[in-house]
């Protein structure tokens, strides 16, 4: 935080700014609240007046409930991105955000506690550009059908000049969504994803070529994924580098018409090669298919997947 600010002027700026639902911890955080989804959308310019502030770290805290028919825009202006922006639920219970948008801009980012449902507009209704990493956590997306249908529901961009990303996806659900790549992790070859982490994540009831597909992804470890996704070719496409790829402890019941891991050098290099998957406590069923009624509790399809 710039040091000529004091946490008091900031916090008088932010309430202004915010109608006073603006605070600064003695940290020099910024947290910023929302409970309807006007204050969702006006958190926009709260967000600028704390960056121009001069704050590094953002918290967002909405409290559960319905947010409908918005857009929650915060891009970080800096270059390279400089703030650290976590957006969470009060609790208990999630904060749904209902045909709403989310377009993210910042250094390092996280998701916590989140619903995102019910959109069909003609974007990716979660676009998240990061410097250097993306954590989220305890998130479902749910019935997601961007248009057209080559449009990602969740579209992860790594941004140039900043260095190897990190990005890690727990404890959260894709369910009943419709798109040729569901989750985009688009890096670059001089600014790859050096890391992505996925673990006890379960896919149900959709509809996609991949599950997610990674560009410049050179290590994935996937650990307790459950996917009943008859409907779904792979779990995992990569391109444009080489990488290494585990998969523990999951259960994969996919459409069988092409394998559960996809890579290529797109566009063609003979200098890259791929190491085999390294498989340990996982089951790969292709064609398999989803229970009529798939269970809402991860360990309950897991338990399922895995039942003789």
């Amino acid at each position: 935080m710039n040091p000529l600010r004091s946490v008091a002027a900031l916090a008088a700026l932010l309430g202004l700014a915010c109608g006073g639902s603006g605070e600064a911890r003695e940290d020099g955080a910024v947290v910023l609240h929302a409970s309807n989804s006007a204050e969702l959308s006006a958190l926009s310019r709260a967000f600028a007046e704390a960056q121009a502030a001069g704050a590094e770290q953002v918290e967002v805290v909405l409290a559960p409930g319905t947010y409908a028919d918005t857009t929650l825009t915060l891009q970080d202006r800096g270059k390279p991105p400089t703030v650290q922006l976590d957006i969470r639920s009060a609790g208990p219970g999630p904060a749904i955000l209902h045909n709403t948008r989310l377009s993210l801009k910042a250094r390092a980012i996280s998701l916590e506690g989140l619903v995102v449902e019910d959109w069909q507009g003609a974007e990716s209704p979660v676009v998240v550009a990061v410097g250097e990493s993306l954590t989220i956590a305890e998130v479902t997306f749910r019935r997601l059908a961007p248009q057209p249908h080559s449009t990602p529901a969740v579209h992860i961009k790594g941004l140039k000049r900043s260095g190897p990303k990190t990005i890690r996806i727990a404890d959260s659900w894709m369910r009943d969504s419709a798109a040729e790549q569901l989750i985009l992790i688009d890096a670059s070859a001089s600014d790859p994803v050096a890391e992505a982490s996925l673990a006890r994540v379960g896919f149900v009831g959709n509809t996609a070529q991949t599950l997610l597909f990674g560009y410049a992804l050179r290590t994935l470890h996937a650990e307790e994924i459950a996917a009943a996704d008859p409907a779904v070719d792979s779990l995992l496409w990569c391109a444009w580098s080489e990488n290494t790829v585990t998969l523990t402890g999951s259960a994969l019941a996919l459409s069988g018409r092409q394998p559960w891991l996809r890579r290529d050098a797109n566009p063609p290099d003979p200098s890259i090669t791929f190491a085999e998957p390294v498989i340990t406590g996982s089951m790969i069923e292709p064609g398999g298919a989803a229970p009529e009624s798939a269970p809402e509790h991860l360990g309950e399809l897991l338990r399922w997947l895995q039942t003789p």
